[in-house]
């Protein structure tokens, strides 16, 4: 059980609290708990890198598009996030995200668990409490 997130109980789709002392290790969480979902074995290789840039309004928008984008990398593209070699995300005016996704092609020996449609909104505010950011993402499935 990884004590930065917790699944909980939702009527159709998959649910997930995630937390994270700083906004960069929430994120990175959250591609755990993704992954979590999607692959029966986490256990993978993770020697090719990707760099993926977003922007968007809020970190809200910003942590659908990065769990979404990694979903299509691998639904669409069959290439799987296995790790995150460097995250930075900046708070302006828009919300950046600047990360280095390590992973590999995935062949049809992988076996996914669920397949994952969209990250939705439905429940997400990412919030500070004490000293943890503390968010709930729906996977649609």
């Amino acid at each position: 059980m990884n004590p930065n997130y917790k699944f909980i109980d939702h009527t159709a789709d998959i649910a997930v609290e995630v937390q994270g002392r700083t906004i960069e290790e929430l994120f990175l969480n959250s591609a755990d708990a993704w992954r979590t979902v999607a692959l029966e074995k986490n256990d993978l290789i993770d020697n090719v890198g990707i760099t993926l840039y977003l922007e968007c309004e809020t970190l809200e928008q910003l942590l659908v598009s990065f769990l979404n984008e990694l979903n299509f990398l691998l639904i669409n593209k069959k290439w799987l996030t296995v790790s995150i070699s460097k995250i930075e995300i900046i708070q302006k005016d828009r919300v950046t995200l600047s990360v280095v996704l390590l992973g590999h092609p995935i062949s049809d020996l992988h076996s996914l668990k669920a397949e994952i449609k969209s990250v939705t909104y439905h429940q997400m505010s990412i919030e500070k409490k004490a000293d943890n950011y503390f968010t709930r993402i729906v996977f649609d499935i």
